[in-house]
């Protein structure tokens, strides 16, 4: 087992939220119709296996550790970013970022009832130009982020103007 058996183990999902609107089609339920988490063991045993080996997340310190799956290398294709975050004794908060075209997340408990962002494990849908801290409390989580095109802008939640007439 590897990252490429795990970006296999992912096609089938990429290939779905390809084929949806984010903006009108109700991509959560379709996600848990379609891909439950009981339907979801190897890809959770990947993810396990590539956090202990190493090389799911490479990147930063415990509580927070991240990587990337897979780049957006065509205008259709799905980033897959990769995060493990530890809120066993503390929340654990990531950067502010912005999802310019939506965020699909993918998230898998690995110690405790951690939830994200106050939702439990399984899958979360963020719509284009959402903006929010991610947090995982009460447990540790990893957690897939499918980015379509790899849209993501990380910062402080940008002010919206006022128009003047």
């Amino acid at each position: 087992m590897s990252k490429e058996a795990l970006q296999k183990s992912i096609e089938p999902i990429c290939t779905l939220i390809q084929s949806l609107d984010i903006s009108i089609d109700p991509i959560e339920n379709i996600l848990n119709e379609m891909f439950p988490l009981s339907r979801l063991n190897k890809i959770r045993a990947l993810c396990e296996q590539g956090i202990h080996e190493g090389w799911l997340c490479p990147r930063g310190e415990n509580p927070l550790r991240y990587g990337r799956l897979q780049k957006s290398i065509a205008p259709n294709i799905l980033g897959v970013d990769t995060v493990d975050m530890d809120g066993n004794e503390n929340p654990c908060a990531g950067p502010g970022h912005e999802h310019p075209l939506g965020e699909i997340d993918l998230c898998f408990a690995l110690s405790g009832t951690p939830d994200f962002d106050g939702r439990p494990e399984g899958w979360t849908v963020y719509p284009a130009k959402s903006w929010h801290i991610p947090t995982v409390s009460n447990g540790r989580m990893v957690i897939l982020y499918f980015l379509p095109k790899g849209a993501i802008r990380f910062g402080p939640k940008e002010k919206k103007q006022k128009r003047e007439l």
